[in-house]
């Protein structure tokens, strides 16, 4: 007799993707991203969406998601794919910033922050370029 085997616990690898929305009226949007090649409307009206994993063509429907991983791309119901992406927001690096500051030589550094603390002096952030 066979042992009964349970199953183990898996933990999803956290990786990105790339993914557009079908709104029913982005086709070309879709199409320029995936090529014509990949998504193509039939006589009924129907969007689909080959999948090359499946090797088959799958059906799209108003609200499910497109996205791209190394395996190609594929759809995803909109439930699902809010459960389980989010969405990354790109923020621009921040520059290293200098401040130059033109003081009386007799003038104590510790004069100076606390000028600037107080608002006294207004610096002009400059963008470092040594």
């Amino acid at each position: 007799m066979t042992a009964i085997q349970k199953p183990t616990r898996y933990r999803r690898i956290p990786t990105e993707t790339y993914a557009m929305q079908f709104d029913g009226d982005n086709f070309d949007s879709i199409t320029a991203w995936v090529g014509p090649q990949r998504l193509k409307r039939i006589p009924s009206g129907t969007v689909c969406l080959w999948v090359d994993a499946n090797k088959g063509w799958l059906a799209i429907d108003k609200g499910e998601w497109i996205l791209q991983d190394r395996a190609g791309f594929y759809p995803c119901k909109d439930k699902v794919f809010a459960g389980t992406y989010s969405r990354i927001s790109i923020t621009p690096a921040v520059p290293e910033q200098t401040i130059v500051i033109s003081v009386d030589p007799a003038t104590s550094v510790s004069d100076v922050v606390a000028a600037i603390q107080a608002g006294s002096i207004h610096a002009a952030p400059m963008l470092a370029a040594w």
